[in-house]
Formats: structure tokens, C-alpha cells, sequence
């Protein structure tokens, strides 16, 4: 099902970043007034950091759980409790985080900064997962944008090889910093991504990965896209 916010937008990346994450920030209000307990999941990039520019919905949240420093930096300057994934026992309502690429299926490709792992594992304690991207990171297939794997740095070489020679990609880069879980991160571009799901699953089988980009299990149940013609609320599959 797809909604449209009639309302025509700018066209630069910048402000249609801004846009949907106003739209996201007035939805998110929608459901605290509807009784949604004020507690979310944060993912990181540079069109969730807009929505932090909405301090008025951050006054209302009481606790959040971060996927990275840099976002965790963000929620104690507004003065939010922080949760952490191995700390809290209990499922939280909602987790917001962009995208680097999705799909008509709702599968992503995320993980671009650098955050994919904690990312994942915050998505998957939250009982619903939102979206927010511009119409640039709107593919038919996805492949396009470098599929990001943390990977333990003794299996580097054997992992990056596994890419090149069993699944055809055109080349794997490492990442010159560790993550911050302090393992490594490769950069896989080329892939044909056909079937999302059954290769985050054989990928996250691989002997020295901890974590790679798909995000096909943990599909967004409603992605917030902004273009000139406005805001598109796409709803996907309940988990």
C-alpha cells in the first residue's frame, strides 16, 4: 500500500533529507499521541541526523537505543537515557534508519557508514522498523551501492576471495579503519542480488563474518521516501 503527501519539495538531496525526516518526526509524534511507549531504536547516517533537528519530539522520548557513537553522541546531547542491545530484555516499539539502497520487496542495503552490525542488531529488537530515504536510493535490484561486510581481520583475505571467485563480484576494497567493534569492514561491489534473502543467509554463514549489509530478514515495514513530487509512504510486510 502506498500513501503520497501531496506537498512538492525542493530537489536537492540536502533539503529532501530534511523533508522526510520532518515527515518521519510527525509520524513518530502521531504514535505517542496514539499511546506508543517513548521509547526508539536510532539508527545512524546522514538522513537520521535530521531528525534529531526536531527537538520537540525528542523532549517527549524518554530512552533510545543508539547504533553508533556518533549516534549515541546525538541522543545525550538532547539528554535521552540510553539502552543497550545486551542490557535490555525487552522488545522496543519502533527503530528508525535510512538506507543506501531498497528495493521494491522492501530488502535493503544498508551499513554505507560504517554501523551495519549494530544496526542490525537494534532492528531486530524492535518490534517495527521504518525507513527513511530520498528517491535516489530507489532501486529495482539491488547490487548497486557496495554491500558492506564486517568481517574478522584473520579472515579478511578469505572472505574478499569467497566474493571475487564464488559469487562473481567485480571487486572487494577494506576498509582502511577498523569498525567499531574493532573488526574489519570490506566493501563488495558487483553483486547481482537476485534473491536477498538466501544471500544475507549464506554470506552471514562464511566462516570470519560477523555481519553483512542485506537487510532482507529484517525488511522495513513501512519506508518513507521523499522526492520532488513529495513525501511516498510505502507499507510493507508486518513482522
Amino acid at each position: 500500500m502506498t500513501h503520497r503527501l501531496g506537498k512538492k519539495f525542493a530537489v536537492t538531496q540536502a533539503a529532501l533529507k530534511k523533508q522526510v525526516a520532518e515527515s518521519v518526526a510527525q509520524a513518530i509524534w502521531d504514535r505517542l499521541e496514539a499511546g506508543m511507549p517513548p521509547i526508539l531504536g536510532v539508527g545512524t547516517g546522514s538522513t537520521v541526523n535530521c531528525l534529531f533537528e526536531h527537538q520537540e519530539l525528542w523532549r517527549r522520548i524518554d530512552a533510545a537505543m543508539p547504533t553508533s557513537q556518533t549516534t549515541e553522541v546525538h541522543l545525550k546531547q538532547l539528554g535521552i537515557a540510553l539502552l543497550r542491545p545486551d542490557q535490555h530484555g525487552e522488545m522496543l516499539p519502533l527503530y528508525v534508519d535510512g538506507a543506501d539502497e531498497f528495493a521494491p520487496d522492501f530488502a535493503l542495503i544498508k551499513g554505507g557508514g560504517g554501523a551495519l552490525t549494530q544496526e542490525k542488531r537494534v532492528a531486530a529488537r524492535c518490534r517495527e522498523f521504518w525507513c527513511l530515504v530520498d528517491a535516489s536510493k530507489r532501486v529495482g535490484q539491488l547490487g548497486g551501492f557496495a554491500l558492506p561486510v564486517e568481517v574478522t581481520d584473520a579472515e579478511l583475505d578469505a572472505v574478499s576471495q569467497r566474493f571475487l571467485q564464488d559469487l562473481g563480484a567485480e571487486r572487494v576494497a577494506a576498509r582502511p579503519h577498523p569498525s567499531e567493534n574493532g573488526h574489519r569492514i570490506i566493501d563488495v561491489q558487483g553483486l547481482a542480488i537476485e534473491h536477498p534473502d538466501a544471500l544475507e543467509v549464506e554470506i552471514e554463514s562464511w566462516d570470519g563474518v560477523i555481519c553483512c549489509g542485506l537487510f532482507a530478514r529484517n525488511r522495513p515495514q513501512r519506508v518513507f521516501c521523499s522526492g520532488p513530487d513529495g513525501i511516498e509512504i510505502l507499507e510493507g510486510p508486518e513482522r
